[in-house]
């Protein structure tokens, strides 16, 4: 029996937000997780699903959020994530709410763009060294966990700026940011059991990052009147 299109949705979006949703609500409650890092988590979901569709709301929302999310990171003192939170995710996500609103189809969806290869290379070559200088920057700071909390706020730098040019590579480089940020909170969740919720919801990131792959090829394939296979 195939499933119609509202049935698909809800198995697709609305299950795999509210087990999540209820799991996290739970586990926070019974390691009295702080409301202050288990709110922005939760608000994340909806973040995460809204950015899986690559709707634009997902950064008014996310953008707001991030200023909930560094409070949590500086309790654990994930000083580049905090700074990243702050600095570049909250800012950077009006601006991309702002240019993705003057950059719309016909249909009101975002017009997906490819790096050449120049472009490419660029970002590559930035990225490398923007690793070298903040290596040496937070092991300063003595941030924990440091080799894998610099590269996802690298990697965070990165995708967050070809996300707001509408670089559809940047789902790419999110997907592998979320395995480290995965592989990271796995770590700290070993320390501090309680940290659970963030471990889960790198998961449920990573679920979503899949989807939104999906979303950006089918868009820019659709939009160049490339063939889907």
């Amino acid at each position: 029996m195939k499933l119609n299109k509202d049935s698909k949705k809800v198995w697709i979006d609305y299950f795999p937000l509210t087990v999540t949703a209820i799991a996290l609500i739970v586990l926070g409650i019974i390691f009295e997780q702080k409301f202050i890092k288990l709110c922005p988590t939760l608000i994340s979901l909806v973040v995460m699903l809204l950015s899986a569709h690559a709707n634009r709301f997902a950064f008014l929302l996310g953008g707001c959020n991030s200023l909930l999310y560094s409070i949590g990171y500086i309790m654990e003192k994930l000083y580049p994530s905090a700074l990243s939170a702050i600095l570049i995710s909250f800012p950077f996500q009006i601006a991309s709410f702002i240019l993705w609103s003057k950059n719309q189809t016909k249909d009101k969806e975002v017009c997906v763009k490819k790096m050449n290869k120049k472009t490419a290379i660029i970002t590559s070559v930035l990225s490398v060294a923007s690793w070298i200088i903040f290596y040496f920057i937070y092991e300063r700071l003595g941030t924990s966990n440091l080799i894998l909390d610099n590269t996802t706020f690298v990697l965070g730098i990165i995708t967050t700026v070809l996300s707001m040019l509408r670089y559809k590579e940047f789902v790419y480089l999110s997907a592998i940011n979320l395995i480290i940020d995965t592989i990271k909170w796995g770590i700290i969740t070993i320390g501090n059991i309680a940290n659970i919720t963030y471990l889960i919801y790198s998961f449920y990131a990573l679920y979503r990052q899949i989807q939104a792959t999906y979303t950006w090829e089918t868009l820019y394939k659709t939009q160049n009147n490339v063939t889907l296979k």
